[in-house]
């Protein structure tokens, strides 16, 4: 678990650190940052076996943002 914490935290600094020595804009590093935390959660269900159900998830954000 600590492992899995440790890589995310890696993985986010690196992107920011590629970011800040290239020419990157907002929305490049808000899809690195949705993605990498989307993966995170993912690994994070599996390992405490109650695996999320990534088109539920998706069809729950849907039904709430549109009515």
């Amino acid at each position: 678990m600590t492992i899995l914490v440790a890589v995310y935290a890696l993985t986010i600094g690196i992107g920011y650190a590629m970011r800040k020595f290239g020419n990157y804009n907002g929305k490049e590093t808000t899809v690195f940052f949705s993605i990498a935390t989307i993966g995170a959660v993912l690994w994070l269900s599996i390992i405490l076996r109650h695996p999320l159900d990534l088109n539920d998830a998706i069809a729950f954000i849907i039904e709430r943002i549109l009515p």
